[in-house]
């Protein structure tokens, strides 16, 4: 406990400010006390449980992203073929229609030929 200075070895008010300063000091050493205590039992563990969790949560994420991207290319592929497919067609009818403009070329040929 801080003593009052040798001028107030008498006052009361004096003695009492440093019981208050003591207790204060005594409380603030005691709530470290508690703190430390507290930070020892709980704080490592739970930095490590915040830690598993955030792998988690990146294994997590990850997956999800690969999941979609595998979506993606399926969609992609399925895409393709349809156009190709589609590509095949139109060249099927466009080389029907050049036949089919082709013979009636040929047919007003042979009519003005009559």
């Amino acid at each position: 406990m801080p003593f009052p200075s040798e001028q107030d070895q008498d006052a009361l008010e004096a003695w009492e400010k440093a019981y208050e300063s003591s207790l204060a000091q005594l409380e603030h050493q005691r709530l470290r006390s508690i703190n430390g205590t507290l930070l020892n039992q709980f704080g490592a563990n739970s930095w490590r449980v915040q830690n598993f969790a955030m792998e988690n949560a990146i294994k997590r994420t990850e997956n999800e992203g690969e999941a979609v991207k595998t979506t993606v290319e399926d969609v992609n592929r399925r895409r393709k073929a349809d156009q190709e497919k589609g590509g095949e067609v139109l060249n099927r009818l466009e080389k029907r229609w050049t036949e089919l403009v082709s013979g009636n070329m040929q047919l007003e040929i042979g009519c003005f030929a009559l």
